[in-house]
Formats: structure tokens, C-alpha cells, sequence
């Protein structure tokens, strides 16, 4: 899996002992994630909007938890059929009869 082909990820650095990479919208405060194997801890955000940390434990929960599908229906979805009235392109349920969940 390439990272750098996802749509909204930028300054991608991924080595054997260290991930680092930017979530961005292109605008100049995106939040970041930085990983590495010499730490136990897993940072994520930026100087705008702060910092968190976790535990590498902790954020592999919580992706666990985003791998299992339970965010999924706050997120919007493409429309498969191209009906949608929305102008984003996304579902709207107006069909969803022929709409993939």
C-alpha cells in the first residue's frame, strides 16, 4: 500500500523505525501523526489545535475500533448510482434503496 496515493495525506515519511504524516485539506494548520519505534508513545495534532498523546495500546484500540466499521455512519458516503441531489457527490438516502451502506 502506497500512503502518498491517499487523497488528504501530505509530507508522508514512512521508514523502518518511524511514521510521520500530515491530514490536510491544503490549508497551513493541519493536524499530524507521528510514530516511531523508540517511543511508546503516539502523538497526533498540531500547534493550532494542540496535541494528544496516547499510548501506542491506546491508539491501537482506537484503530481496531476505526477498522471495525463503528465511525463509518458519520461519514459521508459516495453515491453509486449518481442520483444524489447533494453537490458533493454523497448520498443523501434520497434512494437508498440503490445505495451501497
Amino acid at each position: 500500500m502506497e500512503l502518498n496515493k491517499f487523497e488528504g495525506l501530505k509530507n508522508v515519511d514512512v521508514s523502518e523505525g518511524r511514521a510521520q504524516m500530515t491530514f490536510c485539506a491544503n490549508c497551513k494548520s493541519c493536524p499530524a501523526i507521528d510514530i516511531s519505534a523508540e517511543s511508546n508513545t503516539v502523538v497526533v495534532g498540531g500547534d493550532d489545535e494542540g496535541y494528544t498523546q496516547f499510548t501506542k495500546e491506546q491508539f491501537k484500540l482506537f484503530t481496531d475500533v476505526v477498522k471495525s466499521g463503528a465511525f463509518d455512519k458519520f461519514m459521508a458516503k459516495e453515491c453509486v448510482c449518481g442520483q444524489t441531489s447533494d453537490p458533493d457527490g454523497n448520498c443523501d438516502g434520497s434512494h437508498s434503496n440503490v445505495c451501497e451502506d
